[in-house]
């Protein structure tokens, strides 16, 4: 089945990006980690559309050309609301909604058809970026462990 996520980027103005759809790789530690390279990159503070460019290359960098069919780019959602965010819900590890804010982002993690709370998603990204394959993804595109830890 997989380890299905969506990950879209919006901005203050409501401007939404198309969704990345990640089939293998969905899970927090490594989401958190291809998101974590792509502002060492340089890749937040920039339209949306670009992001979501960004963000897909670094996933396919990491899959290399051999698996890259578990990497796709679909049109985004209207809004950010449960009913729009429903289609993009397989269940495995649902939606994750990057908010960039110059060059830090958040983001509003989406489950089940809805939100998860601050302090669970906080605390699901503090797990992620220890864990080790959050690491070992990081090195592998070029971050050092100073940078990481």
């Amino acid at each position: 089945m997989g380890n299905r996520a969506h990950v879209i980027f919006a901005d203050q103005s409501g401007a939404i990006s198309p969704a990345v759809y990640i089939h293998w790789n969905g899970g927090p530690e490594s989401v958190y980690a291809f998101l974590r390279i792509l502002g060492e990159r340089g890749g937040f503070g920039v339209d949306v559309s670009y992001m979501a460019a960004r963000f897909a290359g670094i996933v396919a960098e990491f899959f290399g050309p051999e698996d890259c069919q578990s990497l796709g780019v679909v049109n985004g959602p209207k809004s950010i609301d449960a009913k729009q965010l429903q289609s993009f819900d397989h269940g495995d590890n649902g939606i994750y909604v990057v908010r960039s804010a110059g060059d830090s982002f958040t983001v509003d993690r989406w489950r089940r058809l809805g939100r998860m709370k601050d302090e669970d998603a906080k605390e699901e990204r503090a797990r992620a970026e220890n864990d080790p394959k959050h690491l070992q993804i990081c090195r592998r595109l070029g971050v050092s462990i100073a940078q990481v830890a």
